[in-house]
């Protein structure tokens, strides 16, 4: 019983962990639109961006672009 007691602990931090992660990446996101006017963006914006989502899609095991939920 204490190997599962052990996992579930494990899990439940790297749970968390992920969570946290979450957070930093809305913030990213947030900072990243907040620090430029809208006439100031450009392709390299979307660029950074595209980027992060590509980098999201290759976690989560997407492979093609889905409709938003």
């Amino acid at each position: 019983m204490e190997k599962n007691t052990e996992a579930l602990n494990a899990y439940i931090e790297i749970q968390e962990k992920a969570k946290r992660r979450i957070k930093m990446f809305e913030t990213y996101l947030e900072n990243h639109q907040n620090a430029f006017a809208p006439e100031e963006i450009n392709w390299g914006h979307v660029g950074d961006i595209g980027k992060a989502i590509a980098g999201l899609n290759d976690i989560l095991g997407i492979e093609e672009i889905e409709k938003e939920v």
